[in-house]
């Protein structure tokens, strides 16, 4: 029997039932661990669901990808049903013409050893995502879901040759522990004028920084032992949404004021291995507002010890203003109490 007649058999009233549970617009389609994945993607309908059993699947060819997806989902999660891509040239394939949408619909799988996440021979206009409770490892280059919306959360992206690539994205990114990855200059970026929310991440120990892009909106993430630059805040004009909630520790630098004026309240950031914030020569601003941060002590003359600014190289635009700092960590969401306000001139005398 093909696996486009294997279609669950149900009464009417539990087919509704599924179709709703799983988010499913066409048939329900059985995908047994002696099929092939890639041809059942690339026989599946307008909005079918491939209902996925758990086994390792080597793809011979690629998942495919069009307007009308298939959704692809999982039936018992990541650790016990795998992608392998042998190695390939990547693992989702995208056919349709110039510009037109692609649905990406793909929950609880491993998905590792490719040299691409997804190809696409031809320019996609958006992609409709929801990318969930994954595991994508062993990838040989970006893990790419540029010009889209949607959710990508609860994934570990682990162990890749590349960054997560979200240029583009405006939808949601969170949940993610992205990790011990090989990358160029940071871990997860996005350069144009899309405002993806990023929140709950676990960031960490990537051979690059950790989040580079414009019009930022961070929330509660951990930032940690990155090689590079935790954060780096170059951005357009902007003051709103605040970036808040984020513990940045343990990275080469903390933050970075690169650009357009930003401002950075509400967050943990010490114990950088350089420093805990750097301005540099392109900031467009005399003055960065970094008050109310905790910054791993409540003395100031070690707090402007870790900041790199126009205090110590006087060609550079700006200084970090961040007095009156907080004195615990988690300022950002408890409103624990900042310091009495002391004079900058005073704070620099300390050790200048």
């Amino acid at each position: 029997m093909s696996i486009r007649d294997r279609l669950l058999t149900v009464s009417v009233l539990a087919a509704m039932f599924l179709l709703v549970a799983l988010g499913a617009r066409g048939n329900i389609v059985h995908v047994e661990c002696s099929d092939d994945l890639g041809l059942a993607s690339a026989m599946a309908g307008p909005d079918d669901t491939l209902l996925v059993a758990p086994c390792t699947y080597e793809l011979g060819i690629p998942i495919f990808l069009d307007e009308n997806g298939p959704a692809i989902i999982s039936e018992a999660g990541a650790e016990l049903t795998i992608v392998d891509g042998l190695g390939g040239d990547c693992i989702f394939w995208f056919e349709g013409p110039e510009w037109s949408d692609c649905m990406v619909h793909v929950e609880g799988f491993t998905i590792r050893n490719a040299q691409q996440f997804l190809y696409a021979p031809q320019y996609m206009g958006s992609k409709h995502v929801t990318f969930t409770d994954n595991i994508v490892e062993d990838i040989g280059s970006d893990v790419n879901f540029d010009w889209g919306n949607g959710l990508i959360a609860r994934n570990v992206f682990r162990e890749n040759d590349g960054c997560l690539y979200i240029d583009h994205f405006y939808g949601t990114v969170e949940s993610n522990e992205i990790c011990y990855n090989n990358c160029g200059y940071y871990v997860v970026q996005w350069s144009c004028c899309n405002q993806p929310l990023l929140r709950w991440n676990h960031i960490h120990h990537n051979s690059c920084g950790g989040v580079h892009g414009q019009l930022m909106n961070l929330q509660e993430n951990i930032i940690e032992h990155n090689a590079g630059i935790g954060v780096n805040l170059g951005s357009f004009t902007q003051t709103e949404p605040p970036i808040e909630g984020n513990v940045i520790r343990g990275n080469t630098v903390g933050v970075c004021f690169d650009g357009y004026p930003r401002v950075l309240h509400g967050n943990d950031i010490y114990s950088n291995i350089e420093y805990d914030a750097v301005v540099t020569e392109w900031y467009e601003w005399s003055e960065v507002d970094a008050t109310m941060n905790w910054w791993g002590t409540t003395d100031p003359a070690e707090i402007a010890a870790h900041i790199w600014d126009a205090a110590d190289d006087p060609t550079l635009p700006a200084r970090v203003v961040y007095d009156p700092w907080c004195t615990s960590p988690g300022c950002g969401v408890t409103g624990v109490a900042a310091t009495e306000r002391t004079t900058w001139g005073a704070v620099k005398a300390m050790f200048r």
